[in-house]
């Protein structure tokens, strides 16, 4: 509360996140201090992830299958594992096994193919691109729903390597890359 009083004029910021061992007490009690304080809520949402399972365990020092993120990433490609990462619904289980990372990396490959040879001077199919757009806007406002927003990228990605392209295909394609962070 005190920080983002400190750093936000108005005492309030628009989305708060955490891990979903924080909810209770320690968010709940954020929330109580606000209130009492402020006499407004100090955020307009709360996000809460849940934790990441190495192998379907828990990640945990003493069960001794704990890493940071700077070990993991000399060996992983920093790349595959931000859209493994990404591709991983916030409120899900995160379960980082090898065939996770390997499925990412194959996917990123296919995605990247579909990329390259997408023909920029084709005449782009509106309509069907309206489609894949609204489709993955309505996955993406449902809770960032990212698995059913995968899927229309994926059908999307389908669809540009059976020909279809133009400057538009080419925009949606970018804008959904950013989303994703490669």
């Amino acid at each position: 509360v005190v920080m983002i009083n400190d750093i936000f004029q108005d005492g309030k910021i628009d989305i708060h996140g955490g891990g979903q061992d924080l909810k209770f007490p320690h968010h709940e009690n954020e929330i109580a201090q606000s209130m009492a304080c402020h006499h407004h809520p100090i955020a307009h949402t709360w996000m809460h992830n849940q934790m990441i399972n190495i192998d379907n365990q828990k990640m945990s020092k003493s069960l001794g299958n704990f890493t940071t993120v700077h070990e993991l990433l000399q060996v992983v490609n920093p790349q595959i594992l931000r859209f493994f990462l990404a591709t991983t619904h916030y409120r899900r289980p995160v379960n980082f096994t090898d065939d996770a990372l390997t499925e990412a990396e194959n996917n990123i490959k296919k995605i990247e193919n579909a990329y390259r040879h997408l023909d920029e001077q084709a005449e782009s199919n509106l309509s069907a691109l309206t489609t894949f757009r609204n489709d993955f806007v309505a996955a993406m406002d449902e809770d960032f729903n990212i698995a059913n927003g995968m899927t229309v990228f994926y059908d999307f990605v389908s669809w540009v390597n059976k020909g279809n392209g133009g400057p538009e295909v080419k925009e949606f394609f970018d804008q959904v890359l950013e989303i994703l962070g490669i």
